[in-house]
């Protein structure tokens, strides 16, 4: 637990990071073909869409679909921030993310993913036990 410097109270982020790296370790990007944000850099919510890009923009996140095109539009008519994304069987899905966090959106964005390309579960290495 970290304890935040001005205040020496601990901190909830941890947890919330601990979430985010276990979705991004898992994330397969391969059936998407583009995610753009459109983003209004005035307006007050648009933390969780500067999250998603920063998460998105990760280089082991990239690896899973390298042609992958993550495009930024920047507009000044105080609209909500949105991230669209674009899949290889043509449907498009727009997520209003005013309202979201980083973390709730890799996940929808992770679930819409596994419907169009299952993973092999065989992979993925079962989580670690602690104790006997």
């Amino acid at each position: 637990m970290r304890l935040t410097p001005l205040l020496n109270k601990p901190t909830l982020r941890h947890g919330y990071e601990r979430a985010v790296s276990k979705v991004l370790k898992l994330i397969s990007l391969k059936p998407i073909n583009e995610i753009q944000f459109t983003v209004d850099p005035f307006t007050m919510n648009i933390k969780s869409a500067r999250e998603s890009m920063t998460y998105l923009s990760a280089d082991k996140v990239l690896e899973s679909n390298p042609r992958l095109e993550v495009r930024t539009k920047v507009v000044d008519d105080r609209s909500e921030p949105t991230m669209l994304a674009t899949f290889a069987d043509g449907k498009k899905y727009l997520f209003k993310t005013a309202n979201l966090t980083g973390l709730e959106i890799m996940e929808q964005l992770d679930r819409l993913s596994l419907l169009r390309e299952p993973r092999n579960m065989a992979l993925i290495k079962p989580p670690r036990t602690r104790g006997k």
